[in-house]
Formats: C-alpha cells, sequence, structure tokens
C-alpha cells in the first residue's frame, strides 16, 4: 500500500464481555453416606449423565418448575419454589419427600403428613443438599428431627432439624 509505519502504537477498543446467564439446575443424581463418627456426606452430580448406582442411598431430586417432565416422574425428592399443595404426592407416586429451599434452610414434608424445618450454621451452603440428608435418614426409619454434622464437597456444617407439624 506504500503507507509509512504510524508514530503511535495501534489501540484496540475493549471487546464487550456478555453477561454470565445463570439458570437453577433443574435435577441431580445425589448419594448420601454415613461415616462411623456420624458424618454424612452428600454427593451430587448433575441428572441425565452417568447413572452413578455406585452411590448409597442414590436418588434423584428434580425441581418442579424446572425440570423435565421425565425427571420429575423419576425423581424420590420433588423440589417446589413455593408451598406444595397437598395433591402432589399423589401426582407424582415416586416422591418419597417435597422439598422448598430458601435462605433460612429448607422445608421437607413427608407422605406421613410430617413438616420438617431444616437449617444449618453455615449460610454459604446449597439448602438443596439439606433435602438428601433429610432423604437417608427417612429411608433409614432414623428421626428427621435433632442436629448431625454434614458434609457436601469440602465444607462440614451443622443441621439443625425440628418438627413444624404432623398431620397423621
Amino acid at each position: 500500500m506504500g503507507l509509512a509505519e504510524p508514530s503511535t502504537a495501534a489501540e484496540f477498543p475493549p471487546f464487550p464481555v456478555p453477561p454470565v446467564e445463570t439458570s437453577a439446575v433443574a435435577a441431580w443424581v445425589a448419594g448420601v453416606d454415613t461415616d462411623r463418627g456420624g458424618l454424612t456426606t452428600v454427593t451430587r452430580f448433575p441428572a441425565g449423565g452417568a447413572v452413578h448406582e455406585e452411590l448409597p442411598y442414590r436418588h434423584v431430586v428434580a425441581r418442579l418448575e424446572h425440570a423435565t417432565l421425565t425427571q420429575v416422574e423419576g425423581a424420590s425428592v420433588l423440589g417446589v419454589d413455593a408451598l406444595p399443595d397437598e395433591d402432589l404426592f399423589r401426582r407424582w407416586p415416586r416422591a418419597v419427600l417435597i422439598a422448598s429451599a430458601g435462605d433460612d434452610g429448607c422445608r421437607v414434608w413427608t407422605r406421613a403428613g410430617d413438616e420438617i424445618r431444616i437449617r444449618t450454621d453455615d449460610p454459604v451452603i446449597d439448602r438443596w443438599a439439606l433435602t438428601s440428608w433429610a432423604y437417608r435418614r427417612l429411608r433409614r426409619g432414623e428421626p428427621l428431627t435433632g442436629a448431625a454434622r454434614l458434609r457436601v464437597g469440602s465444607r462440614s456444617v451443622t443441621v439443625h432439624a425440628s418438627r413444624v407439624r404432623q398431620d397423621g
């Protein structure tokens, strides 16, 4: 082209960074194990991938408002964003627990009519992990109330569970 070199370095405007799009996890496979010392560990993987049959107390947690119909139909724990209505257990016969998670912990409802509030001393822990803790205890016939130690990932916390009501 026959042009001279510019006297200053070339500058390029910054490229706009696109916003991060987040979405709620719709369904996951969870396993729950307790060691001899009483520490319960919850392990979770996204649903739809490997089956993870090696997990103890393996179950699927599916959020009703976010998961596919197939995921909801196969879920042992059915997560809801709002308070559940009484027909959810009838409509979803595989569900063992119905759960709702919030900033203050979570609540779980059983087929027997129990409503349990579960909270933890750590505000960072994912509240949905508490539902898997409750699932294991229910399957083993253990009380859903009281205090226990729970590990999710590298975090270990104390869980406190208390009865809200019992219909039966």
